[in-house]
């Protein structure tokens, strides 16, 4: 199983019953990431501070009905890859992949929740591909509590309607 947070912890926390030091974390998020991620001087405490934020988030996404997404853009060899390894390491449920259909975003994302890790997202801007656009639709109706998809599931002879809700699991980087 991917490491998560249950929901139990999750309630005992938001109702501040967890012996969790928010600043502490933060700070040791921060820290880590320093380590391991190299930014502009100019900016680096700026995207520390974002992506520390964001890891954060992806704990903590069922506090609020929508969430933004992450998209992690720069030319080659700027470092995305590195923060996707990170982020691998640390978001909530991590789905990393470098290619995905929409029926396994909803599906899994359905079922157990988690951070979806889109690596090369470039190829989401062929609007001419019906696989991505399936992606982008998903990805569309993704950030909001209680969205989703609804398809016809063939079980024996005949077909069902099932709805996949988000499960406020669907955190996604697009690196």
């Amino acid at each position: 199983d991917a490491a998560g947070w249950s929901k139990e912890s999750r309630e005992r926390w938001l109702e501040g019953d967890a012996d969790v030091d928010a600043v502490d974390l933060f700070e040791r998020l921060l820290t880590s990431l320093d380590c391991y991620i190299e930014f502009p001087p100019e900016r680096r405490h700026g995207y520390l501070a974002v992506l520390t934020c964001w890891i954060v988030l992806t704990y903590l996404y069922h506090a609020w009905p929508s969430v933004g997404y992450l998209l992690v853009n720069g030319p080659a060899s700027s470092g995305k890859s590195t923060i996707f390894n990170v982020l691998k390491l640390l978001a909530y449920r991590p789905m990393a992949t470098d290619n995905v259909s929409a029926a396994a975003i909803y599906r899994t994302l359905h079922n157990y929740g988690g951070t979806l890790l889109f690596v090369e997202a470039e190829r989401l801007r062929d609007t001419r591909s019906p696989d991505v656009s399936d992606v982008n639709s998903m990805l569309l109706a993704g950030y909001q509590r209680g969205r989703g998809a609804t398809r016809l599931e063939k079980i024996g002879d005949s077909f069902v309607t099932k709805s996949y809700k988000r499960n406020l699991g669907q955190r996604v980087a697009q690196l």
